[in-house]
């Protein structure tokens, strides 16, 4: 499975994008993102989720996830994000933090 995932928007306006491979995960994160994707109904959820009000420090995101026999992407604001995919969310702007510690911490040179 493959996901790109990214968050933009907030008070700065900042824009960050990820790929994260379940190759290239352990097994116990690759069972916890399979699940909430799943959990989520992904695939059911419509392209495009905006909400009625635009405000100008939202955080936008955009999700594609490429499970090798389904392929499907969504861009919502955080605002029109229904709870199910939430916790999907939450774990992707966690492991984009991780992972950009992490590439801040080597070395450089």
């Amino acid at each position: 499975m493959r996901i790109h995932f990214e968050k933009s928007g907030g008070f700065a306006g900042i824009s960050l994008g990820s790929d994260f491979d379940s190759e290239n995960l352990s097994a116990e994160q690759t069972d916890e993102l399979s699940q909430l994707v799943r959990e989520s109904c992904f695939f059911e959820q419509p392209t495009v989720m905006r909400a009625a009000q635009p405000a100008p420090d939202r955080f936008h995101y955009r999700v594609s996830v490429d499970t090798g026999t389904q392929k499907h992407s969504i861009e919502l604001d955080e605002a029109s994000a229904p709870e199910c995919l939430q916790p999907l969310l939450k774990w992707l702007a966690t492991a984009q933090r991780n992972v950009i510690a992490a590439q801040k911490q080597r070395p450089t040179g």
